[in-house]
Formats: structure tokens, C-alpha cells, sequence
């Protein structure tokens, strides 16, 4: 959504003096800028410093403190921007970053910017393992109790909106192999590589072969193969055969096929699921939703039949 649907006089005196404290400029140079999925506060001062607040009961303060936390404990071999101001105070959270420069990768995947992006995945894995910062959930964790759908269909034939019958004949002649992986999925990735886990083309930016992550804010511990299983489905990739890819790259390489199966039909579950779900407030993401669902589920096609 547009980051302008709140503005800078929203942002508590205090939180802006705390900005001002730390050297970074007032309102009068704010822009808005668009992006994320919430109501927040997200825009540039002076061309130099990105900032992003919330308040505090919005769904995402949670992540944001997350990000802080992750963002403080990178080192410059992680190609991030480098956190200038974290606040928690008068009810909002606040993050102020050096910007990123470049612009954000194109969407569908442009082939250059895939293979850049890729093989920097691919270079940062040894310095995030182990992950440098503590006490973070795992990728199981994450995903706990919001994969349940192909269960639910196959021993009760409804998981809300959908049904049997809303399934493609590929899941319902899968559907049995599906809810087994589902039960177990938990066991069959697990990992201490520190994971950014929203690799959405938009949480990337390229500056000629240079290539900065930001956003932090989901960051959880697993084997390294899942941040380039995300990468791959959570915006659109023009490539078809997505395990080409995922095979190309080192991380993919040492992954285990019984958990790449699993990992895959979770998220398969969640999107299914929560593909159906109205999206108020947040234009285009149920779109995003289904078009995840249905590369998840050509990708287990791909590597079941």
C-alpha cells in the first residue's frame, strides 16, 4: 500500500525528536514513499535516510522490532543498510536506515538481475551461519499453525472456503502424499543459517552488480536452501522450471530433496489457504497470494511427475 496513507505530523513529537537527536532531519524534508502491506509511516528524509514507524498495536511493530534487532547485529559483509535510530516510545516504533541505493529488482524477474541476485544469496550464506543473532524462531516456527490445508481437506473435506472439489485433479491425486508431508514437514528442514525470509523482489535493490537486502523484519533460523525457495515464489520468476534454478545455485545444491518436498507443500498449504482470504487494506495481495499458490504447486508438479 501507499506509505503516505499516514503522514509525518502523525509521528509523536518525542519519536521526532529522538530522530533529530541522532542527526537526522525533520518533516519539512519527508517524502512518502510506497511499500509494505501496512498503515504505517514509510518515506525518505533528505534523499538520505529511510524511515518507517508504526504504531505499536499494529501487526507490524512485531517485525520491526525483529528488523532492528537483525539489522544491528549484521556486519559489513551482509549488504544491508546500516541502521541509524531504533525507538520504541509514546506508543509508536520507529526505524531510521541509510538508504539503499539502486532501484528495486524488476518484477517478473529480469534473467541478469535473477542470476546477480542469486549468486549473492548464494555469498552471504557463510557469514549468517550461524546465525549471528540469537534467539530468533526457526522457519518452523514461522510457519507453525498456518499449514493445515491439505490435511484438513483430505480427513474433513472443508478447510474454510475451499473444499474436495475446489482442488485441481493434480491435488486431489496428490492430496494423500500432500497431507502426509504436511504432518511432518516441521522435522525435515531444519537449520542455524539466519534467514531473511521475504525475499520479495521489492526487499531487493540493484545498483549496476551490486546487490543490498533490506527489510529484515521476518528473519528466522533454517538451512540456507529456504531463503532461495522464497526468493523464487514470492514474486513472479519469468523461468518456468523453477528447480533449474534452485538447483543452480549452491544453496540448492546441498539441500535435501525430502525437505525441499516438505517446505514446498507448506507453503503450497498456506497460500491455498489464505488465497482465499479478503485482503482490507492491502491492494494486491491476495493477487500475490494466489500467483505464490500457483508456482508453489507447478514447482511440486515439476518435481513429482
Amino acid at each position: 500500500m501507499d506509505g503516505g496513507a499516514r503522514g509525518w505530523p502523525d509521528l509523536p513529537d518525542s519519536v521526532r525528536k529522538e530522530l533529530a537527536s541522532a542527526g537526522i532531519a525533520g518533516g519539512d524534508s519527508f517524502f512518502p514513499a510506497a511499500g509494505g502491506y501496512t498503515d504505517g509511516i514509510i518515506g525518505l528524509l533528505d534523499d538520505e535516510i529511510f524511515v518507517k514507524a508504526v504504531p505499536e498495536d499494529d501487526p507490524a511493530a512485531r517485525d520491526y522490532l525483529t528488523e532492528a534487532r537483525v539489522s544491528a547485529a549484521l556486519g559489513s559483509g551482509i549488504p544491508t543498510p546500516s541502521l541509524r535510530l531504533a525507538t520504541q516510545n509514546d506508543g509508536w516504533v520507529a526505524l531510521a536506515f541509510e538508504i539503499a541505493r539502486g532501484d528495486h529488482a524488476a518484477e517478473p524477474w529480469e534473467g541478469r538481475q535473477l542470476r546477480l541476485v542469486l549468486d549473492a544469496v548464494d555469498q552471504i550464506e557463510d557469514a549468517l551461519t550461524p546465525s549471528p543473532v540469537d534467539q530468533l524462531p526457526t522457519v518452523a516456527e514461522r510457519m507453525r499453525g498456518r499449514c493445515s490445508t491439505w490435511g484438513r481437506l483430505r480427513d474433513d473435506g472443508t478447510h474454510g472456503a475451499l473444499t474436495r472439489a475446489s482442488l485441481s485433479s493434480w491435488e486431489g491425486a496428490h492430496l494423500d502424499q500432500l497431507a502426509d508431508l504436511e504432518s511432518r514437514a516441521e522435522t525435515l528442514f531444519e537449520g542455524d543459517t539466519l534467514l531473511h525470509f521475504d525475499l520479495r523482489h521489492d526487499n531487493i535493490f540493484i545498483d549496476g552488480d551490486s546487490v543490498t537486502f533490506v527489510d529484515w523484519g521476518r528473519a528466522c533460523t533454517g538451512p540456507g536452501w529456504v531463503d532461495v525457495v522464497c526468493m523464487l515464489l514470492e514474486s513472479e520468476v519469468a523461468e518456468s522450471h523453477l528447480d533449474t534454478l534452485f538447483l543452480s545455485t549452491r544453496r540448492g545444491t546441498s539441500a535435501d530433496p525430502e525437505g525441499v518436498d516438505a517446505f514446498l507443500t507448506i507453503l503450497a498449504s498456506y497460500w491455498r489457504y489464505s488465497a482465499t482470504l479478503p485482503t482490507p487494506g492491502s491492494p494486491g495481495l491476495q493477487e500475490r497470494r494466489a500467483r505464490s499458490r500457483d508456482a508453489t504447486l507447478r514447482w511440486l508438479s515439476q518435481r513429482w511427475d
